[in-house]
């Protein structure tokens, strides 16, 4: 009888002196506004999380001692309104700072919550910073930007930590990840993913399907690989017309999407390439990245890539030494530098940050630390190590794959929600276990963009089919998802060093310099 009490006690019903702070998603709610009626509580209506007069609230709270719960989510219907019930009751039970963030995973960066609250709230770090405490911030910040040490030669054994969101990290608490019940998750993140993932954050444009070298690694353009290839995809000549290109560049440049160019083809192939960056930027898309081989990359098309505003340029190198090159990607190396190099000192003044990237595999492995001391000091602005896969060239079912760190048990892949690829027909795919796969599969769609829009896409009855199935680990209709080893791909890691920044998940480390 006594733990049935307690436990109707710890429902908010239990709360009578609670602060409750609502942003506009919920303030304006009248589900919510009927479930509040008599309760009692103070009540703070604000206009985002992230608003000064958040802050304010909370401290005020802080300062009586009690609990405080802030709701940033849209309340809509009786079920979300027992989500906030569910999320109320967690903070009046358990100390410490708690937060709801609608996401597949904890791994995934999200820039506010949906809830946040704490049971004794404490006040929050930042409300009260003076000259002192600015001048350490930019103390630290100039020596985090000293001149740089030697850089690690391998990467660090660390695994993926929940990710607070960004808003919250920036107010100094301890926060732990709350979860709701299954179904309200689920309703989140596919009834009503255009409230919490509205839009992917970056296209992947897949503009040809040819290429003018044929690396021994490559999936696509491979001697090896293509003996074995299932599909034709790769038989006949595909190209994005600009019909579909404008289509694309215009929802980025609508919603501030993030466009990359360089995915299963040689981009500088593609006689309009430039001209798509350019007119990507003349429509404001915020940041257009190529890869490329950088082989084609002439003195006329470099000025004319550098011209075109284009934001970031990863040139594909993967050695060091000449005769190491020509064995992987059977071109000239010092010709590849002296175009990386001419590139590098037209763009560079415009803004744009150029790297280079290294895949490591049994030939190269030696030459890792001595091709990041030689592309630092030519003034790159990162280095990208990428892990080596390799695929069973009859079904293109990976074999092996050297990992970055240990990633753990499957949790769900966080890809559907950030992300999209358009292939040059104008089909729209998922991710880059789909373009790996192509070869042997074709196509994996999710929508043609030649009868639906994007946003109609993004929201339609193929990727809510695929987002269930990886919230369910289940794959019936999406099979291509039970074989992929870089489901966690979408995890993020950072470490800082002097003088760099170095992100890494299981599939890549990048080393940014300052």
């Amino acid at each position: 009888m006594c733990m049935i009490a307690l436990r109707s006690c710890l429902s908010w019903e239990c709360a009578t002196d609670m602060d409750l702070i609502l942003t506009s998603k919920a303030s304006t709610s009248a589900v919510l506004q009927a479930r509040l009626a008599g309760r009692g509580w103070r009540v703070h209506k604000v206009t985002a999380v992230e608003d000064a007069e958040t802050r304010r609230a909370w401290n005020r709270a802080a300062r009586a001692g009690g609990p405080v719960v802030v709701v940033n989510y849209p309340v809509e219907t009786g079920g979300d309104a027992d989500t906030v019930e569910a999320f109320v009751a967690a903070v009046l039970q358990r100390p410490g700072a708690l937060y709801y963030a609608p996401r597949p995973n904890d791994f995934l960066s999200v820039a506010e919550p949906a809830l946040a609250g704490m049971g004794a709230a404490t006040p929050l770090d930042g409300g009260n910073e003076g000259p002192l405490d600015r001048l350490r911030k930019s103390a630290r910040k100039l020596f985090r930007s000293a001149p740089s040490g030697p850089l690690p030669s391998g990467p660090a054994p660390s695994g993926p930590v929940p990710l607070t969101p960004r808003v919250l990290a920036a107010w100094g608490l301890s926060w732990v990840p709350w979860h709701p019940a299954p179904a309200a998750l689920r309703r989140d993140l596919i009834d009503r993913v255009e409230r919490f993932f509205p839009h992917p954050l970056s296209l992947h444009v897949i503009v040809l399907n040819k290429c003018n070298l044929k690396c021994i690694m490559c999936p696509y353009h491979s001697p090896a690989y293509r003996a074995g290839h299932r599909s034709d995809y790769f038989d006949e000549y595909r190209s994005m017309t600009p019909e579909t290109f404008e289509k694309i560049a215009e929802y980025a440049a609508d919603l501030g999407v993030t466009l990359q160019f360089g995915q299963i083809e040689e981009v500088l192939m593609h006689k309009k390439a430039i001209d798509y960056i350019a007119r990507a930027k003349e429509l404001g898309v915020p940041h257009v990245h190529l890869t490329t081989n950088g082989t084609l990359l002439t003195p006329e098309k470099a000025s004319a890539l550098a011209d075109s505003g284009i934001d970031s340029v990863m040139f594909s190198v993967d050695a060091l030494n000449a005769d190491t090159y020509h064995s992987i990607r059977g071109d000239d190396l010092d010709r590849l530098e002296r175009h990386i190099l001419d590139f590098l000192a037209k763009a560079k003044p415009r803004g744009t940050r150029v790297g280079a990237s290294f895949i490591l595999q049994p030939q190269s492995l030696e030459e890792r630390d001595a091709f990041l001391a030689k592309w630092r000091k030519t003034g790159l602005d990162y280095i990208t190590f990428y892990a080596l896969s390799r695929q069973d060239v009859a079904t293109g079912r990976p074999l092996d794959r050297a990992e970055f760190y240990d990633k753990g048990e499957r949790y769900p892949c966080a890809t559907p929600w950030f992300q999209s690829v358009v292939f040059p027909d104008g089909e729209v795919s998922l991710c880059c276990k789909t373009m790996n796969d192509v070869g042997w599969r074709g196509v994996v769609s999710v929508g043609d963009l030649n009868t639906a829009p994007l946003d109609a896409i993004w929201t339609g009855e193929r990727y809510a089919l695929v987002r269930d199935e990886l919230l369910g680990n289940r794959f019936e209709s999406f099979d291509v998802c039970s074989d992929c080893e870089i489901w966690s791909a979408g995890t993020m890691l950072t470490e800082e060093g002097p003088g760099y920044v170095r992100t890494y998940n299981e599939t890549l480390e990048s080393y940014t310099f300052r």
